[in-house]
């Protein structure tokens, strides 16, 4: 984890050289399109919906160890969350989720929200 966090970490600051801009969720996604078994896809709509997740996983806090300035401190925490999910998953359900079938399952969640947010209005 330590060495997929750094890598993160720098290409995060390559593209922000170049746009000006924090890129945290185009730098995961681009190293998610190049190594999709070692990088979790960070954007906001994942990041909304990961406390969802972990509450109906039973995982009241998640211990974020991957701290400093040689890490992105909001994708180590994402990060190490995923890992804790992935792990929980496999755990209650005996099944592997790789890092995009997490990514298809936050996004289902932040979808799910939308669609009871709007039939409440």
């Amino acid at each position: 984890a330590t060495t997929h966090l750094q890598t993160h970490k720098k290409v995060t600051e390559l593209f922000k050289r170049f746009t000006k801009l924090e890129k945290r969720s185009l730098a995961s996604k681009d190293l998610h399109f190049h190594l999709p078994k070692k990088f979790f896809i960070y954007d906001s709509r994942a990041a909304g919906a990961m406390p969802t997740l972990l509450r109906e996983l039973g995982i009241k806090k998640v211990t974020v160890i991957h701290k400093g300035k040689e890490y992105d401190e909001k994708y180590a925490a994402f990060y190490e969350k995923c890992l804790v999910a992935q792990k929980a998953i496999k755990e209650q359900f005996n099944i592997n989720c790789s890092c995009r079938d997490l990514d298809t399952v936050l996004l289902n969640i932040d979808i799910k929200k939308i669609l009871e947010k709007r039939t409440q209005v």
